[in-house]
């Protein structure tokens, strides 16, 4: 996973997707198509990415985004001094 780029979020299915746009209310129909065309064509990328969370329920999804968030902070590569401090470790 690069870094800044967000795990790939998926819906349930497009009919639940297509139900939450709807029952939001805050679009016209033709909108809310448009943002179905854009929900296929999004999920078809779906390979590319490191991580994918189907957003099924809200608690679990945030807690896996949490996870993801914590496990690609503690990666060697992206801790800045972990070098110098291993050497210190092992120089006691």
């Amino acid at each position: 996973m690069s870094i800044g780029r967000a795990p790939n979020i998926l819906p349930p299915s497009l009919v639940e997707l297509e139900r939450r746009l709807n029952e939001r209310a805050q679009d016209p129909p033709e909108v809310v198509a448009k943002r179905m065309a854009k929900a296929k064509d999004e999920t078809s990328h779906w390979a590319e990415y490191d991580y994918v969370i189907v957003n099924d329920k809200l608690d679990e999804s945030l807690a896996t985004l949490k996870s993801i968030v914590l496990a690609e902070r503690a990666k060697r590569s992206r801790q800045d001094g972990l070098v110098e401090f291993v050497r210190s470790l092992m120089d006691y």
